[in-house]
């Protein structure tokens, strides 16, 4: 909503989850959801939960919920419901591994199996379970292969292992072939700049 008048700045996600009180985070996912649903916005991009925030110089950590898997987990959850039941779809963001500004467009992330599953994939798990409509892919690549063009963390990860039902949605300019991105489950294309 950063070009829209009369719009809301709430607290950050990171400040949200140091309360630790899920009826002030959900509270606060309902009135994000309020306000969208006044202006006619029908998707909200958010809650982020990537990055984790494992980089503490990180230049994004501040729209996530913190480095807590756990916690942000919860945060997402909450974040999430309040949102849609104010009548918007949220979009849990992003999706995966995206811990860094500087070249996210250009550099591959190399996550094992065990981490994936215990950090990056824990909040993204809630957020499917909170019924999130949808997700967004992000810029980096996973162990060498672009994250919206990556069957290995968006069929089997996402819609197979967590059982996703929603859409999954590319972040502007992160898909980078057609065939490869319908083959690895990305439904639609944000717009290049």
């Amino acid at each position: 909503m950063r070009y829209i008048n009369g719009a809301t700045a709430f607290s950050a996600g990171v400040h949200a989850a140091s309360t630790w009180d899920t009826d002030l985070i959900r509270e606060r996912g309902s009135f994000l959801g309020q306000e969208a649903k006044q202006l006619g916005i029908h998707v909200q991009l958010g809650p982020v939960s990537g990055p984790l925030g494992k980089i503490p110089t990180g230049g994004r950590n501040w729209e996530g919920f913190g480095a807590d898997p756990y916690l942000s987990g919860i945060a997402m959850r909450e974040t999430i419901q309040g949102m849609q039941e104010a009548g918007v779809q949220a979009c849990a963001k992003h999706y995966i591994g995206n811990e860094q500004e500087r070249n996210r467009e250009t550099m591959s992330s190399g996550i094992p199996d065990r981490v994936m599953h215990e950090l990056y994939m824990w909040p993204f798990a809630d957020a499917v379970q909170a019924g999130v409509a949808s997700v967004m892919c992000s810029y980096n690549k996973i162990n060498g292969t672009w994250a919206c063009e990556n069957d290995g963390i968006i069929n089997k990860l996402l819609k197979d292992e967590l059982g996703f039902k929603g859409y999954l949605m590319s972040d502007w300019n992160a898909q980078h072939t057609t065939t490869g991105s319908a083959n690895a489950g990305l439904d639609m294309t944000m717009p290049g700049r």
